[in-house]
């Protein structure tokens, strides 16, 4: 998707952008969902085939660890934009200050947390990162719309 998305920007065509966007939410992320959701509820089944009882703890974590697989599917989709959007920089500095609240996070969470709370930390300054991302693009396709 990154050849077209990238021609679909530079052509400034916003029917093309939306509708190369859609592509990748309904050829990529529609399946990586699906697929983090047979996950979550094969979990149980999954952790009890491959791992031995010591490794009970996974079928509370696999769960929520298939939440990665989603949010990384939305931010390659969002890094291809703001690589076609030749703002690099932008999406750089905004993991970046991302990774830093993240850092914060983790530096404030008690030692006598569990792994989950770290998990969610994660996920939470991924979906930051998604929302702020989104924005921003949604600002530019719709400032093409209307040019």
């Amino acid at each position: 998707w990154r050849l077209p998305l990238c021609e679909a920007f530079s052509e400034k065509k916003a029917i093309r952008i939306k509708s190369q966007i859609l592509s990748f939410l309904k050829l990529s992320t529609l399946p990586t969902i699906f697929g983090a959701m047979l996950l979550a509820f094969l979990s149980n089944i999954i952790v009890d085939i491959l791992f031995s009882e010591e490794y009970a703890e996974l079928k509370n974590l696999l769960p929520i660890i298939t939440l990665f697989f989603i949010t990384t599917n939305i931010i390659s989709l969002l890094n291809i934009c703001w690589f076609a959007l030749r703002k690099n920089n932008e999406f750089l500095l905004a993991s970046v200050f991302m990774s830093g609240i993240l850092f914060v996070i983790f530096f404030m969470i008690p030692s006598s947390c569990n792994l989950i709370t770290y998990i969610l930390s994660i996920l939470f300054c991924q979906t930051c990162l998604i929302l702020y991302s989104s924005f921003r693009i949604y600002k530019v396709i719709r400032y093409i719309s209307l040019a």
